[in-house]
């Protein structure tokens, strides 16, 4: 079987129990681990798991830990990867960008290893862990201890952070100066009350997303459907990006819409579309071309964005994972929420294809709700 990182082997389901067995004999590893607030697993050399507390029980939603024994960590945690590879988890190319997956790895070579990971499972949610990986040998067998907390909380606080201090403060700061300046000028200029109304506009912007993706993450985001003619409401997107400094150096084509109508909610697509648009025109040089398509084939509706530029394979592998960028720490929030409206709320699917040749495509395909024009 192929592997891109870690090896296929694995323990009998006999060996694993007789490995458990070991373990449980001594009481105080069992007290030790139950009294503890965090995970804590032991793996053997195969990765798979051979002890596990309560702690990790209560997270899975499980009542007997025979159910998880013998798995890996990213199939017990239901990782939307963990089946790619035929040889299960640890064996895919996306296994090789997982921080829990290099802890591992690391502690089977004989060094201590903290990492953090972000774990997607295959009911589209999420786990934020920050993970520790030592080795150690018992009975002539190499094993692996791993703790692990659960740092999602953290995760969002430092995207609200970054949000708030720096792009929200610096567009209240640039409005507090040209308030000042007016206040001392008899006579308003009209360029400096258009730049006012833009930085108002964009400050109530950022604080509405921030709230928007808050109320997703905690499933109180409620939906506002309305009947959408598919070209008109692309036409509205065009505008509204067309005045964005960061699309400005681009030249944005629509073309190859169906004549459709849809029911959903436009401003949560909106905000996938805008997102979408802005990382294409981030990537893209000036006077690039980036293409709006959007067509039907066999009852879906598929809306595309298309840019010149190649997505680096490294890169591909964390796309949708919140907080990873290559725009710096503490971003990456657009892609992330691109899947979360799409798919969580929109019931859609938001997926990419990026090659040398042929630039980079992310899709939203919409499955539901569309009628062609009469």
């Amino acid at each position: 079987m192929e592997t891109y990182l870690g090896s296929v082997e694995r323990s009998s389901k006999q060996e694993v129990l007789l490995q458990n067995q070991e373990f449980i004999s001594f009481d105080f590893i069992n007290e030790l681990a139950n009294a503890a607030n965090n995970i804590f697993l032991i793996l053997n050399e195969n990765r798979q798991i051979v002890f596990a507390n309560n702690k990790f029980l209560e997270i899975l939603g499980l009542a007997v830990k025979r159910d998880i024994l013998g798995s890996r960590l990213g199939e017990a945690l239901q990782c939307k990867y963990s089946d790619v590879m035929e040889a299960g988890c640890g064996t895919s190319r996306f296994c090789t960008a997982c921080g829990a997956m290099q802890a591992i790895m690391a502690a089977l070579e004989g060094r201590d290893c903290e990492n953090e990971c972000r774990i997607l499972t295959k009911t589209k949610d999420a786990f934020d862990l920050a993970i520790k990986a030592k080795p150690f040998l018992f009975k002539n067998s190499t094993y692996v201890f791993i703790s692990a907390i659960d740092i999602s909380d953290l995760k969002r606080k430092e995207v609200l952070e970054r949000v708030f201090f720096h792009d929200i403060l610096n567009t209240a700061g640039g409005l507090y100066g040209l308030a000042e300046l007016l206040k001392m000028n008899t006579d308003p200029d009209p360029e400096s009350i258009d730049i006012i109304f833009n930085l108002s506009d964009k400050l109530i912007k950022e604080i509405e997303s921030q709230r928007m993706l808050i109320n997703a993450e905690n499933g109180r985001l409620q939906l506002n459907e309305d009947e959408l003619y598919l070209p008109q409401y692309l036409e509205m997107i065009q505008s509204m990006v067309d005045k964005n400094p960061v699309i400005r150096h681009v030249n944005i084509e629509i073309k190859e819409v169906g004549e459709v109508y849809l029911k959903t909610d436009g401003t949560l697509l909106q905000r996938v579309l805008i997102n979408m648009i802005k990382n294409a025109a981030e990537a893209s040089q000036a006077d690039d071309r980036i293409t709006i398509k959007g067509t039907v084939n066999k009852n879906r509706l598929s809306i595309s964005i298309h840019n010149p530029a190649f997505i680096d394979e490294k890169v591909q592998l964390q796309i949708f994972q919140r907080s990873f960028s290559t725009k710096g720490l503490g971003r990456g929030i657009g892609t992330y929420s691109m899947k979360l409206f799409g798919e969580k709320y929109l019931k859609g699917k938001v997926y990419f294809e990026s090659s040398i040749e042929s630039g980079t495509t992310f899709f939203i395909d919409l499955p539901y709700n569309i009628k062609e024009k009469e």
